[in-house]
């Protein structure tokens, strides 16, 4: 039995043999493994997958790059999160509330206060409601 935590290495196996036997995977199949990967902190792993979903001409959608910017956010790799959203905005996609949420606390854990309350004001420019999660991120990375 795997620890917890581990199931995005079943998830991918099973991608992978999919793939061995000329299964085409849907978006479902590859947000649900890019989620596995965010679960076990797979920041690495995730954004391959995204990356794969791409050069097979596959459109990611917000659930796509939300899990993605989760993985990076429990990483605390703030730059990542950062440009995938921005990367978001270039493939003509809207970001949500999780979207930034998990942006800004990528942000707060890599101690980059001026970039999460961009990021707020950003939301409020699109007219975007915030959660207590995201305010507490933005408060947290100004300490």
């Amino acid at each position: 039995m795997r620890k917890k935590g581990q199931q995005w290495i079943t998830a991918l196996s099973v991608l992978r043999e999919m793939q061995y036997w000329k299964m085409q995977a849907d978006v479902i199949m590859y947000n649900a493994v890019i989620s596995t990967c965010e679960k076990g902190q797979q920041w690495i792993t995730a954004l391959s997958v995204l990356r794969e979903m791409q050069q097979w001409k596959m459109q990611a959608n917000v659930i796509t790059y939300n899990a993605t910017i989760g993985a990076c956010e429990k990483a605390q790799q703030w730059i990542t999160a950062v440009s995938l959203l921005r990367e978001m905005r270039y493939w003509k996609m809207q970001a949500d509330v999780i979207t930034y949420s998990a942006t800004i606390s990528a942000c707060e854990k890599g101690q980059q206060w001026i970039t999460a309350v961009s990021l707020r004001r950003e939301m409020q420019y699109w007219k975007m409601q915030a959660n207590v999660i995201m305010y507490h991120a933005t408060i947290s990375a100004c300490e």
